[in-house]
């Protein structure tokens, strides 16, 4: 079953109005929730809420299994009515199951996953596991692991998950106090600096020809911050698409981006959730939350600090996927929806912009370094290729495509008048075989 897995929410600020503000650093742990991170894998917590929809579920074994067990008689998803939702099962080597949705669960719904019935490679049954989860708003791919516990061997003890979800709802109960005071507290700070609450706080939004960025009371130097990583963006998008007569156009109807810097985490802007919008204009808007919003420090998917480099690839990694759907979308013949590409294609083609416009090298060797100590995160069969991550891989596999045949052919898929990702992509690369030879020559050289 999961467990709890704390952080700690830190920076909770003393005012001491004589003349002078002390910090003080008070420690409150924190149930970890799942985020919608760039990184694909979300780490277990106690209490399985607000998943995204998309959700695949890997169940873990500490033994071979039979495989004519691991079917959808044995393993189902089900709702609170009791309805069984349409779900894939694969089973790996590794000793893991793979439990898929074939589409997308319900929002803010409850459902139960249920292994059952299943055996291991001598014949054993190994007993029954439940879990009860919910779903929030979120439509992003995310992949939950959990070790498979049974209830008749105790894994599963429903008296110890009792009493973990009760201390879990007490903590939620004082973290919802402490964020109440957390905020006031911010206010006044706000206040403080910008002349102890009786001068201006400016939030006049900062235009420029290409986008505006809007941010509330307090945050004017993240503003500007972000005015400046979108100029890097305005520059990257016109080096990646400068080629294509239309970029300009694109960047710049109906009307600029709008960046909305979040003070406060919702369900657009969070801890390493960033959301782009269409409008019904046509136009878009990016929401992230304040670098100084942030209640936690770390960490991106490859184990960094929130810093100004990952604001920066970031910004750049959601601005260039404005001009990336509008060359899919837009073109008068071939395939014209950018997310009829496999997910690896399309954010391994934006985590690309973002970590070489970003100038961020290290990201994507400690990526490219993943795949070498793990050949099974990125497949090549007959029918495709097939990633463990989404986002990581995907880069990865960007970065070899660009590196080793060329963003012209990069963009030739994008621009193709093929009436299918597949036959374009095959068409400027090959077959999957003669990529897969391709790709473990340029890995071996990383």
């Amino acid at each position: 079953m999961k467990r709890i897995r704390t952080h700690f929410l830190g920076k909770v600020y003393s005012l001491i109005l004589a003349g002078c503000v002390a910090v003080s650093t008070a420690l409150v742990a924190v149930p970890a929730t799942v985020q919608a991170e760039k990184a694909v894998y979300v780490q277990a917590s106690q209490e399985y809420t607000n998943l995204s929809t998309k959700t695949t579920w890997q169940v873990t074994f500490d033994k071979d299994l039979d495989k004519s067990t691991v079917t959808t008689n044995n393993i189902t998803i089900t709702d609170k009515d009791g309805n069984a939702q349409s779900i894939t099962v694969t089973y790996s080597t590794k000793k893991y199951i793979t439990v898929k949705p074939k589409k997308p669960l319900a929002k803010k719904a409850e459902f139960t996953l249920k292994v059952d019935q299943i055996k291991d490679k001598n014949g054993n049954f190994l007993g029954k596991m439940e879990i009860k989860f919910t779903t929030g708003t979120s439509t992003s791919s995310k992949t939950v692991k959990v070790k498979f516990a049974s209830e008749e061997t105790g894994g599963g003890d429903q008296t110890e998950i009792d009493r973990l979800r009760k201390e879990n709802e007490q903590l939620k109960s004082q973290i919802r106090s402490l964020e109440a005071e957390i905020e006031r507290l911010r206010e006044r700070i706000r206040e403080l600096e910008n002349g102890g609450g009786s001068g201006d706080q400016d939030n006049t939004p900062l235009t420029h020809e290409y986008f505006t960025v809007t941010y509330p009371k307090g945050y004017k130097d993240e503003a500007n911050n972000m005015y400046k990583y979108m100029e890097e963006s305005v520059k990257a998008a016109k080096e990646e698409f400068g080629n294509l007569v239309d970029v300009e156009r694109w960047l710049k109807q109906p009307k600029p981006v709008t960046i909305v810097i979040h003070d406060k985490p919702d369900d657009k802007a969070d801890v390493g959730l960033w959301s782009l919008y269409g409008l019904n204009d046509g136009s878009f808007e990016i929401h992230l939350l304040g670098k100084k919003a942030h209640y936690v420090r770390c960490c991106t998917n490859v184990g960094k600090e929130y810093d100004d480099l990952y604001f920066k690839v970031t910004t750049i990694h959601e601005y260039l996927s404005i001009p990336l759907r509008k060359a899919v979308g837009e073109k008068k013949k071939g395939w014209s929806n950018l997310y009829s590409a496999p997910e690896w294609f399309v954010q391994g083609m934006e985590e690309y912009y973002g970590y070489h416009y970003g100038n961020d090298p290290e990201t994507i060797r400690i990526l490219t370094q993943r795949v070498k100590d793990d050949r099974n995160r990125i497949k090549f069969s007959s029918s495709g290729i097939t990633v463990q991550g989404t986002y990581e891989d995907g880069a990865v596999l960007a970065f070899f495509l660009y590196e080793t045949y060329g963003k012209t052919k990069v963009q030739n898929v994008l621009m193709s008048k093929e009436p299918k990702w597949e036959k374009a992509f095959l068409k400027e690369f090959g077959s999957y075989s003669d990529m897969e030879k391709a790709f473990n020559n340029w890995l071996s050289k990383k």
